[in-house]
């Protein structure tokens, strides 16, 4: 009997993904290591399939401040589901700022973007200052050097 709940653990594990996040949660080295940063409004999300990846997010973003990389009116942006992918949740009709890379799982510069949790998106509502902090990371005024003075 203990061999056979053996057989049947073993031979029905499902294997799991943990989500491990190397980036700082510190805003100007997300600020450096991000290749788009914007603040915006979420208007949509769509649930796909890419092709080698599984199931994604594909979010509608409407662009309110543009701090690096992205200078349209709305962007699109994908993220995982969110069980132990890394994906992020973003609400309908919610401010975020979002740090965004090019996505790796389509075709590379094709205006599809990627995010995850551990870009350490934020809700505007939760932090308001984020925008007045990634303008004056933007112009040059706050540095790492000078970081703990604001």
């Amino acid at each position: 009997m203990t061999k056979l709940m053996l057989v049947l653990i073993i031979g029905f594990s499902i294997p799991s993904y943990a989500c491990s996040c190397k980036y700082s949660n510190n805003m100007i080295e997300r600020f450096t290591n991000a290749e788009i940063i914007f603040s915006g409004k979420v208007l949509s999300v769509q649930y796909c399939e890419l092709e080698n990846n599984g199931p994604v997010k594909l979010y509608s973003i409407e662009i309110s401040n543009s701090f690096k990389g992205y200078n349209e009116n709305t962007v699109q942006i994908i993220t995982g589901m969110g069980d132990g992918d890394c994906g992020d949740d973003f609400t309908i009709g919610e401010d975020y700022v979002i740090f965004g890379y090019d996505a790796r799982y389509t075709v590379e510069n094709d205006g599809l973007y990627e995010t995850n949790i551990c870009m350490w998106n934020i809700l505007l509502s939760e932090f308001p200052r984020a925008l007045e902090y990634l303008s004056l990371i933007k112009s040059g005024k706050i540095t790492k050097e000078n970081f703990k003075n604001f």
